[in-house]
C-alpha cells in the first residue's frame, strides 16, 4: 500500500508541474515538455522516462489531441483525358496577352464550415488577372466562368494566344 500512495503522490506532483508549466507554455509537445521538466522534476526527487510522462500524460486527458486538417483537392492530373503538350517550356513571353495561365485554388469559409472554389485566369506576361469566378463546386462551370470573363476582356483578338493549365480535369 506505501508504494501505491507514493506512486500516486509522485503522479500528483508530476501532474501539478505538468499543468503549472501549461498554463504559461500553451503549445508544444509532450517530448518538448518532458525535456523542459526534466530538471525540476530532478529536484522533486521524481525521475521518469519520457514513456512513463507520455502515460502520465494520457491517464490524466492532457494530451494534445491532434486535429485532422480537412483539405481540399483542387488538382486531379491523373485523368482519362486528353493530356496537350507544354506549349509554353521554351517560349519567351514579350507581350501582353501572349499567354494565360490558370488555376483552381480554395477558400475556407469559416462560417459556414466549407470550401468555395477560386477559378483564376492571370496573363503571364502583366500578371493582371483576366478573369475569376468563385464557385461552390470544383466542377468545371467555374473554370469556364472565368474564361469566359477573360476573353470577353481580351483587347486585341487577331494575335494569337496560348491558354496554360496544370492539366487538371476542369
Amino acid at each position: 500500500m506505501h508504494k501505491r500512495s507514493d506512486a500516486a503522490v509522485q503522479e500528483a506532483v508530476i501532474v501539478g508541474l505538468i499543468q503549472q508549466q501549461c498554463q504559461l507554455w500553451k503549445r508544444g509537445s509532450g517530448r518538448n515538455l518532458h525535456q523542459y521538466l526534466k530538471r525540476d522534476l530532478a529536484q522533486h526527487q521524481n525521475k521518469i522516462d519520457r514513456d512513463k510522462f507520455f502515460d502520465v500524460l494520457r491517464a490524466n486527458h492532457l494530451l494534445v489531441v491532434k486535429t485532422k486538417r480537412v483539405r481540399a483537392k483542387t488538382t486531379c492530373s491523373y485523368h482519362h483525358f486528353n493530356r496537350y503538350a507544354n506549349l509554353i517550356v521554351n517560349t519567351i513571353h514579350a507581350r501582353p496577352n501572349q499567354i494565360w495561365v490558370s488555376d483552381i485554388t480554395y477558400l475556407w469559409l469559416k462560417p459556414q464550415e466549407r470550401f468555395c472554389y477560386l477559378s483564376i485566369i492571370t496573363d503571364l506576361y502583366s500578371r493582371k488577372v483576366g478573369g475569376h469566378c468563385v464557385h461552390e463546386s470544383l466542377n468545371v462551370k467555374g473554370c469556364m466562368d472565368a474564361l469566359k470573363i477573360a476573353l470577353k476582356s481580351r483587347k486585341d483578338k487577331t494575335l494569337p494566344l496560348i491558354h496554360h493549365s496544370d492539366r487538371g480535369v476542369q
